[in-house]
């Protein structure tokens, strides 16, 4: 496996989690647990919110997990899980456990002494699998997120690169899942909900088979006023140029109501104007609910008045980051070290790399250059031509 290779899943992985991010519906993350198990080789994963004062257990996520092995989990065996049982006794906030030995450096706790537990001798052996990574962390005060990759017994330990690749996805699944959390958590306060909708520094849309609208915010109300590029008739999504229009409909089957979207292909992004002069470089991607597919289609302002502002704007929603960790994330994106922030901040270096540390922790990353990655995924990939 080359590094190009893993760069390239990489990119695919967190597409796929930022698309379940867009909305609340935990069953989104399958898909995101499908990749993960199907890149380092296991044979099934869960995803679980566990307590740390009683024994409740909330499944939120499985790929190739059994209805039977779940309910068993949770009547026999959730308060003896090795993840709980090293929350509680070494006061973890978050961390990785797996059976490859100690790598105190990269923030990860030896599991072998934990192998001999009923846990893993009555449950994991039960089906005859052997567990060899995991990772959790405290998502809010007594509930612990945790995901689990058993392998099959002969799969050996992990590779250091899918190691890497286990510790990388393992952050982004904590991420996108701290995301739905936030936005669930705001279901009941519409305002506040749709305040956070209206910060995001495009347009945003979601739409069903047959074209109806049921997610926008400020930017792609914008998008409806009379110079813009759409327009609704009936709660139903169009554009204003109406061959771009019929293509679309046609690639994206929202001609037939029960269109099989698994066989579609999204379009490459393409740009369009509006009456004004206005620019929208526009990213079309699926998403899948519970009840039906959508497609979730995004128009992001080719000319900002302050693109490299708008660009952290979206990160810093992202992360839920301070003030303060926004203002040292803006200049790491200028390729600035820990100790020339803590100059320009005029603050101490210990501070400053606390405030790093934060940083790359909330947004899933492990490196300076990572969260300039990140941020150039942000960044207009074109100033080429409108879609013909």
């Amino acid at each position: 496996m080359s590094r190009n290779d893993q760069a390239a899943w990489r990119l695919e992985y967190v597409d796929a989690c930022y698309s379940a991010a867009l909305g609340d519906d935990p069953q989104a993350l399958n898909l995101v647990l499908k990749m993960l198990v199907e890149r380092i080789g296991a044979a099934m994963s869960f995803l679980q919110i566990m307590s740390t004062t009683d024994t409740s257990m909330q499944g939120i996520a499985a790929w190739g997990v059994p209805d039977e092995v779940l309910q068993d989990y949770a009547i026999n065996f959730s308060a003896e899980d090795p993840w709980l049982d090293l929350f509680k006794t070494r006061r973890l906030r978050w961390g990785q456990v797996a059976n490859t030995g100690r790598h105190e450096d990269r923030g990860e706790v030896d599991m072998a002494p934990l192998t001999m537990t009923p846990y893993f001798n009555e449950f994991w052996r039960r089906w005859g699998l052997l567990h060899t990574a995991g990772t959790f962390t405290e998502i809010a005060p007594g509930r612990i997120l945790s995901l689990g990759t058993p392998r099959y017994k002969d799969a050996g330990s992990l590779p250091l690169r899918l190691r890497e690749d286990f510790s990388f996805a393992s952050h982004h699944i904590v991420r996108v899942v701290s995301i739905q959390e936030r936005i669930s958590g705001m279901r009941l306060d519409g305002e506040r909900r749709q305040s956070v909708l209206d910060k995001l520094c495009f347009g945003a849309l979601l739409i069903n088979s047959s074209g109806r609208i049921t997610l926008s915010n400020e930017r792609a109300q914008d998008l409806m006023k009379p110079s813009g590029p759409l327009k609704s008739h009936g709660g139903f999504l169009q554009f204003r140029d109406e061959a771009l229009d019929q293509r679309l409909r046609d690639q994206l089957g929202l001609s037939t109501i029960a269109a099989p979207r698994r066989n579609l292909q999204a379009p490459e992004s393409f740009a369009v104007h509006s009456a004004d002069g206005r620019r929208w470089v526009v990213f079309i991607f699926p998403w899948t609910s519970t009840n039906s597919d959508h497609w979730a289609i995004l128009f992001l302002d080719d000319d900002p008045e302050e693109p490299k502002a708008e660009i952290e704007a979206a990160i810093s929603l992202l992360g839920d980051l301070t003030n303060a960790e926004q203002e040292v994330m803006r200049l790491m994106l200028q390729g600035l070290g820990s100790s020339e922030i803590a100059q320009m901040r005029k603050t101490s270096n210990e501070t400053v790399r606390s405030q790093v540390k934060s940083v790359l922790h909330k947004l899933g990353v492990r490196r300076q250059t990572d969260l300039q990655r990140l941020a150039a995924r942000y960044r207009l990939p074109f100033k080429g031509e409108e879609q013909e």
